[in-house]
């Protein structure tokens, strides 16, 4: 991985929209506690609106398996002052996305009971990842890729949300910045074993006339690819001596506890 101090959550039960949260985030910002204590301000504030003697017969925002509605993400990036936008709205901020989805910060993205997370680091379009918990490790999203990958997510059903705002620093984040040049993979063959995907992606994006064109567009890809494998090996060993705890500094993970209570202490007194 060529980014040390990453935040990484893989899948636990279904806690993928904890996960999809603090890897966008990059730290432990939310447990599964302080996610049910939203849910349950949103169910108080739902009952409120209800008849005087009505009742809600059951939580819409939340279960004992671990799942969470968007109305507690979107409560939860409030914490932080950030703004989940519909990809496919007709917001100001999404006009410019649609054609350049790089120059956002991040995407939470939603289809039935499961949240992923799309994060740039560093301010840089050529530090995209794909943080989706059900993944082993993290994949590196070219500016190219990107695009077809989300145009790929929205036709399976996926929901795109921009996450519009300034989000905390990191470490990563502090790295990125440092180090601007970035491999062209993460690790390994990971892009490489998505070859099958991105063609059905790009021929998605060119329609089936232009098959030849997707193919040769896949073709220049993996050779782009493969004349950085030697840069790739270096920067991974480079690395292999980095001291930290599940992605994070200890001494950073006291920072950042501290940093969630006082975020939670000051919306909740909103």
């Amino acid at each position: 991985m060529d980014i040390p101090q990453l935040h990484f959550e893989k899948q636990e039960g279904l806690l993928c929209a904890q996960h999809a949260l603090n890897n966008l985030l990059q730290g432990p910002y939310f447990s599964a506690v302080d996610l049910a204590t939203l849910a349950q301000q949103l169910d108080q504030e739902e009952q409120d609106q209800l008849e005087p003697g009505a009742r809600l017969s059951e939580s819409a925002n939340y279960n004992d398996t671990g799942y969470f509605s968007l109305q507690v993400i979107q409560r939860a990036l409030q914490v932080w002052d950030l703004e989940l936008i519909p990809l496919a709205s007709k917001h100001p901020i999404v006009d410019k996305l649609k054609q350049h989805p790089e120059l956002a910060d991040g995407y939470i993205c939603h289809f039935e009971q499961h949240w992923l997370t799309l994060r740039k680091f560093g301010h840089s379009t050529k530090r995209w990842l794909n943080l989706n918990s059900m993944l082993k490790e993290p994949e590196h999203l070219t500016e190219t890729y990107l695009q077809l990958y989300l145009n790929q997510l929205q036709t399976e059903g996926y929901h795109v949300f921009v996450i519009a705002g300034t989000y905390p620093s990191s470490p990563a984040d502090d790295y990125c910045m440092q180090h601007p040049e970035a491999p062209k993979q993460v690790s390994g063959q990971r892009l490489g074993t998505r070859d099958e995907e991105l063609e059905r992606a790009i021929a998605m994006s060119l329609g089936e006339d232009d098959a030849d064109m997707a193919l040769a567009l896949q073709q220049s890809l993996k050779e782009h690819e493969q004349s950085d494998i030697g840069l790739r090996k270096a920067l991974e060993a480079s690395l292999k001596d980095s001291t930290t705890v599940q992605g994070i500094p200890v001494r950073q993970l006291s920072e950042q506890e501290m940093m969630r209570r006082k975020r939670l202490e000051r919306f909740e007194q909103k």
